[in-house]
């Protein structure tokens, strides 16, 4: 267990970092010049970028930060419904005739026109649309217009689709889909998440009034909450023309309601459960760890973008190894993988590192668990392939980036007891200097930053959630 721990601390560490982030003085990653970004005055946010590598071709977006997350009990599953019936009919597109248009100028529905609605979001796409004729750019423009405060919401369409969304809620409810949302009062007791999963309850998508959808849609659909984006090969001065122009018609909200954010209260012993489904066709052993998220300030900045390049390269190895593992007849499990991800579910507390292992044998399941991370923390520190980008000496794991030139960054993580120091350089000047140390049960992290010639040293003890300035 010794072992399995000190695995657990790789990740823990490198998640970690992100609020020793949160101190250092970091530099904005300047935005893309060729990008046109603005916010119109009723609070629509546009972002166009003109990119001809696929001729002739553009995507078309409309993002709402409106997801499941803010249903009211009786609209269980309608934020997922709206999403539906955005294509039955808007303002300009009575009907099916926005699938019908677009299918006649080779933009397919489901290849090309598609949505999804998440707890946080809900996301409508136009993908691969013609731009040979300004005229279809324009159409395209009109019906994400549509799309932001004009769907028709007709009640023989809102009919017709709930036997769509029960057939939809039918196919998805299996074994995993059943045990996912058994554990989610676990996972985020109390808490608006525990609550919402995103296809709903049959009883209300059979039942519920037409005005109830119709408040869902006009209460949160709203241009404050709402981001157009369009890429592709475009005229970008003529595309910002049209937005301005089509979306005069949809005014400001006044005293509009505050979009809340929902918290998980962080637990204070580790949450374990055990759950079981008749029709399960394997065996699971997940550990999750939840860990502080990036601040805004911080993601955008090069340090962020330094720790985004450290978790992708972490998460894509060690999944690597775990199939590779997986692939020996002898192995202890079927499949596993490892994630670095961030959610908006806790304000304070919203990052979470999660290893997840599909055991062959439910009988040895955690043992079996146990001997095959350790025999990955191994090979991790044998190093990887010629080919890979990982290498150590089993005293210390690094993590190299080469860009296109010849500037190079590493990230170090110290995977055992005892210590041990890694740089992250670029062309020889030092950006950041990051050595972790264990001292006895306690977890630190030291952080030495140069600039201007000025180096200044941080500790950072994990177990404690506290900083220091030596």
């Amino acid at each position: 267990m010794k072992r399995i721990k000190s695995l657990f601390v790789i990740a823990a560490l490198a998640v970690s970092s992100f609020c020793v982030a949160a101190s250092l003085e970091a530099n904005r990653i300047p935005m893309d010049p060729k990008l046109r970004y603005g916010i119109l005055d009723n609070g629509l946010t546009y972002y166009i970028r003109h990119n001809d590598v696929v001729k002739e071709r553009a995507d078309f977006y409309i993002a709402q930060n409106v997801g499941a997350i803010l249903e009211e009990d009786n609209q269980n599953g309608l934020a997922h419904f709206l999403e539906h019936m955005a294509f039955n009919g808007t303002k300009n597109f009575p009907g099916k005739m926005i699938i019908d248009y677009l299918e006649t100028i080779g933009v397919q529905f489901g290849n090309n026109i598609n949505a999804y609605t998440s707890l946080d979001e809900t996301v409508y796409n136009l993908k691969s649309v013609p731009t040979i004729r300004p005229g279809i750019v324009d159409t395209a423009l009109l019906i994400l217009h549509d799309w932001s405060g004009y769907i028709s919401l007709n009640e023989e369409e809102i009919d017709k689709e709930r036997g769509v969304i029960r057939e939809e809620w039918r196919t998805r409810m299996d074994a995993n889909r059943r045990l996912w949302k058994s554990s989610l009062p676990l996972l985020y007791p109390n808490s608006q998440y525990a609550k919402r999963d995103v296809i709903g309850d049959t009883a209300i998508i059979n039942n519920f009034a037409y005005d109830t959808l119709r408040a869902f849609y006009h209460r949160w659909y709203r241009p404050d909450l709402q981001a157009i984006v369009v890429v592709g090969d475009i005229d970008v001065d003529r595309v910002e023309a049209k937005v301005k122009e089509m979306w005069k018609d949809i005014p400001k909200r006044v005293n509009p309601d505050v979009r809340q954010t929902y918290p998980v209260q962080p637990n204070e012993k580790p949450i374990v459960a055990i759950l079981t489904d008749e029709e399960a066709k394997n065996s699971r052993v997940s550990i999750t760890y939840r860990h502080a998220p990036l601040p805004d300030q911080i993601k955008a900045s090069e340090y962020g973008y330094l720790i985004h390049l450290s978790h992708a390269l972490i998460e894509r190895m060690m999944s690597d190894r775990l199939d590779e593992i997986a692939l020996k007849a002898d192995a202890p499990f079927a499949a596993g993988y490892v994630g670095v991800g961030e959610t908006t579910v806790m304000p304070c507390k919203g990052s979470e590192v999660v290893y997840d292992a599909t055991v062959k044998n439910l009988q040895s399941g955690i043992s079996v668990s146990d001997n095959a991370i350790t025999g990955t923390l191994k090979f991790i520190q044998g190093g990887l392939s010629p080919a890979g980008t990982l290498s150590g000496d089993g005293n210390f794991l690094a993590l190299k980036f080469v860009n296109e030139g010849s500037s190079k960054i590493e990230v170090g993580l110290i995977p055992s007891a005892g210590s041990g120091m890694v740089t992250l350089e670029e062309d020889g000047i030092a950006v950041f200097k990051i050595a972790g140390i264990y001292e006895g049960n306690q977890q630190v992290l030291k952080v030495v930053t140069t600039e201007n010639g000025i180096q200044k040293t941080q500790t950072f003890d994990i177990s404690e959630l506290t900083l220091e300035t030596e």
